[in-house]
């Protein structure tokens, strides 16, 4: 009896053992092109943009890591003077993808010409149609008046806003 269920074991043990050939355990299904993989990554960056006569935008970022298709950065800050007013963005994490620059966590832009200060928890800056906008709860101030609304736009080269569910304050 006990040579019976030791064959009926060893005939379980080679069935298991050939289907086990057969199967091919390292076998994954992954999309090879939809995989991150970084290109680079550098740390304590500074950047310049410049042209013939002038630098028009400094850029800067504790780490940045670069994929295919956008760049990420950490404690990002960027100083741009594409014409006589001087714009700083900062935040906590950005994302560069072409000419959209979307921030992260404290994020502030801020207009020191005028004096302009956008702060919210996301911020997507359009670099080439020179359109800021807020997603998420947003707040502006601009000397003594401030403003608070659920999402909005700003457009640099109008000096438009756009914003909804607004509430100011104002003091002179």
């Amino acid at each position: 009896m006990s040579i019976r269920i030791f064959y009926f074991f060893i005939t379980l043990f080679s069935v298991s053992v050939v289907f086990s050939m057969l199967d091919s355990p390292f076998e994954f299904s992954i999309d090879k092109n939809n995989i991150g993989i970084a290109n680079m990554q550098a740390n304590k960056i500074q950047i310049m943009e410049l042209n013939a006569s002038k630098t028009y935008a400094k850029y800067g970022a504790q780490n940045i890591t670069r994929y295919k298709n956008q760049d990420i950065a950490s404690n990002f800050w960027a100083l741009y003077a594409p014409d006589a007013e001087l714009h700083e963005l900062s935040a906590d994490q950005a994302s560069l993808d072409g000419n959209i620059t979307t921030l992260k966590g404290n994020a502030i832009y801020q207009n020191k010409t005028s004096g302009l200060k956008y702060s919210s928890n996301k911020l997507v800056f359009d670099k080439q149609n020179k359109i800021l906008t807020a997603p998420e709860p947003f707040d502006v101030e601009q000397n003594t008046s401030k403003m608070h609304a659920l999402s909005g736009k700003y457009d640099l080269k109008t000096k438009q806003m756009q914003a909804n569910m607004v509430q100011g304050w104002t003091q002179k």
